[in-house]
């Protein structure tokens, strides 16, 4: 298989969970008020492997470490190397070492202009089953709005042509904030551009949690819902937005992993 499957059909006897977590730290820097929280919740959750969005430069990726990991689960923890995008808010993959090998890492230039941010790919090897494959880390342009969906469109475009031309043989995930509103084709193409076979499905890809529909501001979809919390700046608190593969927010999924494939043992959003 090219992709990660839904639903676990079998297991084999040499495979192995790992637990792999996408998080929104929104802005984080150095924020000693918070630090405290994402241990709390990290503690609860027990993930692998973490793919973080608005890592804030160098010093928030430094520090996200030393102050939250490294306080965490002390010695457990290592990172990809940093690469610091031209928008302020950047990503960031941290993983447990005994768990995962780090190979390379590349960005994929999706940036389309001020402000918005490349994907960043992290080329991994799962320890106990050797096997290979690629985590990609995006954040796509936030907001509504026709300009802002043409611009995730041009920015998703970009990654699925990449992801088009790995080797049939590649195992993939690609884990963010996507910033997409719905799977209406008229108002968020970008979700028909990544969901889509397209002629090639080898970078075609598909939502865990199998809850597709208009879940902006909907209330069917409030048990998908993830939610800010904040009261006072950076903007408030309120509903987030939720996307196509994960949640903004943070999501997890045990995967089982296997010399050749993986697959999703369970998946889990929180609010």
């Amino acid at each position: 298989m090219k992709y990660i499957l839904l639903i676990l059909t079998a297991a084999s006897l040499n495979a192995s969970s790992s637990r792999i977590m996408t998080y929104n730290i929104l802005n984080y820097s150095n924020d000693d008020s918070r630090e405290q929280n994402y241990i709390s919740i990290l503690d609860l959750v027990q993930p692998e492997l973490i793919v973080v969005q608005e890592i804030l430069g160098q010093n928030g990726y430094d520090n996200f470490k030393a102050d939250v990991l490294d306080i965490l689960e002390p010695g457990e923890w290592s990172s990809a190397p940093f690469i610091n995008q031209s928008a302020q808010q950047d990503i960031a993959l941290f993983y447990n070492q005994d768990i995962f090998t780090f190979i390379s890492t590349q960005p994929i230039y999706t940036a389309q202009s001020s402000g918005t941010r490349d994907v960043i790919e992290w080329v991994m090897t799962h320890n106990s089953s050797s096997l290979e494959f690629n985590i990609y880390g995006v954040h796509l342009k936030a907001s509504s709005g026709a300009n802002n969906a043409a611009q995730r469109l041009e920015e998703v475009t970009i990654l699925r042509n990449h992801l088009n031309a790995l080797d049939p043989n590649k195992k993939f995930i690609v884990a963010g904030d996507f910033n997409i509103y719905s799977n209406n084709s008229n108002s968020e193409p970008a979700f028909d551009m990544l969901t889509t076979e397209g002629g090639n499905s080898q970078g075609q890809l598909f939502d865990p949690i199998n809850r597709i529909g208009n879940w902006h501001n909907n209330s069917s979809f409030a048990d998908v819902h993830t939610q800010s919390p904040r009261t006072t700046q950076f903007g408030g608190g309120g509903l987030m937005v939720e996307w196509m593969i994960d949640l903004t927010g943070y999501l997890f999924l045990d995967l089982c992993f296997q010399p050749d494939q993986i697959f999703i043992i369970s998946k889990t959003h929180m609010k």
